[in-house]
């Protein structure tokens, strides 16, 4: 089977593995202009659409909790402005800061305090939608944003985020 994506193909191989695959046409013309034939050159470029994937996700996320980065969150609550302006949808956000969390680097080392952030990123991040957004904006800071929630519902969440945080 294959796709079209161009000017690149994914061809599904029966293993379930897909190659990427660039492809090159040029025409050959006779003395009189007349297409005689064609060079087709196919190019095997599946290693730097990954490793493009890749710089890609490190540019957009955290790379201790793989949430996304500041510069992501702030690019999704653009967008969400975007619809909000337009009387499309309405959103929340918010901004959860961790007390004390300067303490846990201190007392129990550095590695130690990367484990809780991992840890509590996963906590907080089970708690919410597919929709939503959580992001580590730096340290212990995280924003969230929850699009087309209502206030209230926005509340019940972040009343269930801190709860979480706290009890762990």
């Amino acid at each position: 089977k294959v796709e079209n994506l161009e000017p690149v193909m994914l061809v599904h191989k029966d293993n379930n593995t897909q190659v990427s695959i660039e492809l090159t046409a040029s025409l050959i013309h006779d003395l009189m202009g007349i297409v005689a034939g064609a060079v087709l050159v196919f190019r095997d470029v599946t290693k730097i659409r990954s490793l493009t994937k890749q710089l890609v996700h490190q540019a957009t996320h955290d790379a201790l909790t793989s949430l996304p980065n500041r510069v992501e969150f702030e690019n999704r609550v653009e967008q969400a402005l975007r619809t909000a302006q337009s009387g499309k949808k309405k959103h929340a956000i918010f901004y959860i800061d961790l007390d004390q969390f300067k303490a846990v680097n201190d007392t129990a080392g550095h590695h130690a305090g990367d484990v809780l952030l991992q840890q509590l990123s996963n906590l907080m991040q089970d708690l919410l939608r597919r929709s939503d957004t959580l992001a580590r904006l730096g340290g212990d800071e995280f924003g969230v944003l929850l699009p087309g929630c209502p206030l209230h519902m926005a509340e019940e969440i972040a009343e269930k985020m801190r709860s979480a945080v706290e009890e762990f």
